[in-house]
């Protein structure tokens, strides 16, 4: 009934929000809705509108909805999606550090799952599967164009900040409890939560590699009972994505992040990216389990700041 309630709302929630940036498109730019997918042909424009109808969609089926649920369901949003507690600095940025040591490996991976190829029976639903993850390229190169600082921090916001917050409110903050119960197995929860989580993406030749992501996720919300950190590891890794590309776009680097472990012995950049994942998960566990009673709450800081202003 839960799952059912939520896929309600996130349809609903996502119609009214479509709606909304197509109204908006058309007052805006003056463009048809179909400029979201034949966006190329608009320009400068239509290129805008992309990225003010994924703004608003993202909002629509990644923010809106779990906030929705959770009123419905009569409990608070903050405390319900676990976003109560101030996180702890030490373990944000081992979160954070964590996501980009596994880079290496996970791009590896990508890379096979890129390179995986159906024939026989299977090869006209290659030839479907190839053609939609070519346009989603396309479309995020379009999204990653940045001709300056401020195009590079509305891009972050828009890439990385709101999917961060939202997906992990609504995957780990909602879905992931609700399939820990279904299943009554942790682990089992927080496998089917990423598998959900990479198949929502729709693109079949970076499955893999976000099901991996979304599983590491999905243990930093397990393990510290605290969705910030899953959110600033998220972050993380789609901020490095973005703003790599800035600085491969201006010449400031040579290789993208996304290159990393895929090349000329890459074996020697993997290898140690997995031992290293391996060592900073069981580490994390670890602290997770001792520093986490020292956690705040978020209203008890709004108390004390209001007592020390009076």
């Amino acid at each position: 009934m839960q799952l059912t309630a939520l896929l309600f709302i996130c349809i609903i929630s996502g119609a009214i929000f479509m709606f909304i940036s197509a109204a908006l498109g058309l007052i805006i730019w003056n463009l048809p809705i179909d400029a979201i997918e034949q966006y190329s042909k608009y320009g400068d424009a239509g290129i805008q509108f992309l990225k003010f109808s994924q703004l608003l969609t993202s909002v629509g089926l990644f923010v809106v909805p779990p906030i929705a649920f959770t009123y419905l369901s009569g409990h608070h949003p903050f405390k319900f999606l676990k976003m109560d507690r101030l996180p702890l600095m030490v373990l944000c940025f081992s979160a954070m550090i964590l996501m980009w040591v596994q880079l290496p490996w996970i791009n590896a991976v990508g890379a096979w799952n890129n390179s995986i190829v159906l024939d026989g029976q299977f090869a006209e639903l290659y030839q479907s599967l190839r053609a939609k993850e070519d346009a989603a390229t396309a479309m995020i190169e379009a999204f990653l164009e940045m001709n300056g600082p401020l195009q590079l921090v509305f891009t972050f916001f828009l890439v990385a900040i709101v999917p961060a917050v939202g997906e992990e409110m609504l995957f780990r903050g909602v879905l992931q409890p609700v399939f820990i119960r279904v299943f009554k197995n942790q682990h089992v929860g927080i496998f089917v939560t990423a598998f959900v989580f990479s198949f929502i993406h729709f693109q079949f030749f970076g499955f893999v590699p976000r099901l991996l992501i979304g599983v590491y996720l999905g243990y930093l919300f397990a393990w510290t009972g605290n969705i910030w950190y899953p959110i600033l590891a998220h972050l993380a890794n789609n901020g490095i994505a973005v703003i790599g590309y800035y600085m491969l776009q201006h010449k400031y680097i040579e290789v993208s992040p996304d290159a990393i472990g895929t090349g000329e012995m890459s074996v020697l950049q993997w290898m140690p990216s997995v031992v290293l994942t391996i060592v900073g998960l069981v580490l994390f566990k670890r602290a997770a389990g001792r520093l986490q009673q020292p956690e705040v709450e978020l209203s008890e800081v709004g108390n004390n700041s209001s007592e020390g202003l009076s």
